[in-house]
């Protein structure tokens, strides 16, 4: 049994090339990633409207810079998982407002990450404001959500090694934990955190759910 706890903010970006850029944006923090330069920020309090995001977007020297390819990884709490094989462009809508009635076309936009080698796609909302500003900052960019990533890093990870991995990816207000047993998904959520003992009893939650070690 091998568990993988990911405290920091990933490292966006897996040998960017000379014209790469990768961006982290949650409302706990701001990272980024070229070539030769890595940078993260916390924030003390929560940016819920991603103001402060959006001022660094604009404000961060490197970030004005041109790049052949820009990734932004986005970091929200309206996002699911389907089959692949039910999951086409007309759809997103309705399978996301079944998990979250609060969300509506007016104010979010709905985009998708196959997990390249499994049958799983990502499915998240991202405001419309946010959306627009990105695109417009960052022109041809391509919008991922973070767990998105993690999750397939930890459905390798586990074929690879052959056996049951866990995974925490954790900020200041969540956690996203995976259970993956050689190559196979057995659990994947995400909980608020309100304090620091919240991360053990969620793990611990999972650990004795599936009787691990």
């Amino acid at each position: 049994m091998t568990s993988n706890n990911q405290t920091t903010m990933p490292e966006t970006g897996n040998n960017p090339n000379l014209h790469s850029l990768s961006i982290r944006i949650s409302t706990d923090g701001f990272s980024f990633c070229t070539n030769n330069e890595k940078k993260e920020l916390y924030f003390t309090k929560k940016d819920p409207d991603f103001n402060r995001c959006k001022a660094i977007c604009l404000c961060e020297p490197s970030l004005q810079k041109d790049y052949g390819k820009t990734t932004i990884f986005y970091n929200g709490i309206f996002a699911t998982l389907v089959p692949s094989t039910i999951t086409d462009s007309t759809n997103l809508e309705s399978i996301l407002l079944f998990n979250f009635p609060e969300i509506s076309s007016d104010k979010f936009d709905y985009i998708s990450n196959a997990v390249i080698g499994y049958d799983i796609t990502y499915i998240f909302a991202i405001p419309k404001a946010l959306h627009n500003f990105l695109d417009d900052t960052f022109p041809a960019c391509k919008i991922m959500h973070a767990n998105s990533i993690t999750l397939q890093i930890a459905l390798k990870d586990s074929k690879k090694q052959g056996e049951k991995l866990v995974w925490a990816d954790v900020s200041k207000s969540e956690a996203y934990i995976i259970l993956a047993e050689e190559g196979k998904l057995k659990f994947a959520n995400r909980f608020e955190l309100t304090g620091d003992k919240d991360i053990l009893y969620y793990c611990g939650c999972v650990f004795e759910q599936f009787a691990l070690s």
